[in-house]
């Protein structure tokens, strides 16, 4: 851990350092790049026959695609993320829904292509064909840091709790401030950076049919520790609001691509859920 811990969480270094994970920090630049590369916008790569994926609304905005293998292989260990492939998401930029709904999954769509040299060109629909100009990703490693809010934070005493957290929180964001480049924070694997509470909490409600978008901070908590399983969901692909690429979520805010650990070893895409936050 190249940041130096305040004195204050020094006792706990083993704790916090056990909690770190491989990551790729992302970054665009306004360039097309390959028709195979990790880019944001542009035409996606998908499996022969395939139609362009709607939403309720109509045709939806090609968001971006990763090449998974050379995503994995700059990696500097195996994080359990796929190593091949290409993968592609589609959402519905109008409606932005935020994954409170067990009913939002019809507004966004993964495609995933085990085998790139085998996809074909999908050309876009009228109604979003100059939706996104290309824009190329690069990759850097990184190491992530949960966040305070973040459910996989180490665990401090309890007496001293509230007060480690806000030294925890002042040490995140220096180690944070240094930890992407260019116009977004893009990332894949590792911890996602929230902007609110855990996304993984509304993942974990919202894909097992629950509606979560009224329950407050503590109800979040409540109804996720009765339904258990939080761990299991992994960051796959976090997208920040990037003026560049044409990306604008709400509040200039964030969208998290989520997959549970067992999904992402079968390769299950289609079982990953997205939320969205706002600053």
């Amino acid at each position: 851990m190249e940041t130096p811990l305040p004195r204050l969480l020094e006792p706990f270094r083993r704790h916090i350092e056990a909690t770190l994970a491989p990551s790729l920090c992302l970054s665009s630049t306004a360039a097309p790049g390959g028709l195979s590369a990790s880019r944001l916008g542009g035409v996606p790569l998908v499996p022969w026959g395939m139609a362009w994926p709607h939403s309720p609304n109509g045709p939806m905005t090609f968001i971006g695609q990763l090449n998974l293998g050379q995503l994995a292989a700059q990696l500097p260990m195996d994080a359990g993320l796929p190593r091949r492939g290409t993968l592609g998401l589609f959402y519905d930029v109008e409606e932005q829904p935020w994954g409170f709904d067990p009913a939002d999954s019809q507004y966004w769509r993964v495609v995933y292509v085990p085998d790139p040299s085998q996809a074909v060109a999908l050309v876009p629909p009228a109604p979003v064909r100059d939706a996104l100009a290309p824009c190329a990703l690069s990759a850097a490693p990184a190491v992530s840091v949960p966040g305070p809010v973040d459910a996989c934070r180490a665990r401090f005493p309890s007496g001293l709790h509230r007060y480690l957290c806000r030294s925890y929180g002042r040490w995140y964001e220096v180690a944070q401030a240094g930890s992407s480049a260019g116009p977004g924070r893009h990332r894949f694997g590792g911890h996602a950076d929230w902007l609110v509470g855990d996304g993984r909490v509304e993942a974990n409600l919202a894909a097992s049919g629950a509606y979560c978008g009224a329950l407050s901070e503590r109800g979040f908590g409540a109804a996720a520790q009765a339904r258990g399983g939080l761990e299991a969901w992994r960051l796959l692909w976090q997208i920040d609001t990037d003026p560049l690429a044409g990306l604008r979520w709400s509040g200039g805010g964030r969208l998290y691509l989520l997959m549970r650990a067992g999904d992402l070893r079968t390769a299950s895409f289609g079982r990953a859920w997205l939320v969205v936050q706002c600053r």
